[in-house]
């Protein structure tokens, strides 16, 4: 257990640094941001941040909208069936 909070530790402190790098480089010109990651344009380096940052939402938070879906799906089953008010 304590494996796993280290690692979504990690992936927090990751995401993190990833909002701090997509900041930085929104506020960089064009050709700096090109010069400083080897790309050719701006767009095509926000688009990977951005990329990665929805990686490792999904990693830290999917399983919690999953659990949602369910809660409501059985929140429906039981207002369907009498069961809940």
């Amino acid at each position: 257990m304590i494996q796993t909070l280290l690692s979504m530790d990690d992936l927090e402190l990751k995401l993190s640094g990833l909002y701090d790098e997509l900041h930085q480089v929104a506020h960089m010109d064009e050709s700096e941001v090109c010069r400083r990651y080897n790309a050719d344009s701006k767009a095509e380096i926000i688009a990977l941040i951005n990329e990665e940052i929805s990686s490792i939402k999904d990693e830290l938070y999917g399983d919690f909208e999953a659990l949602d879906d369910v809660l409501e799906d059985r929140m429906q089953i039981c207002l369907s069936q009498g069961l809940s008010y």
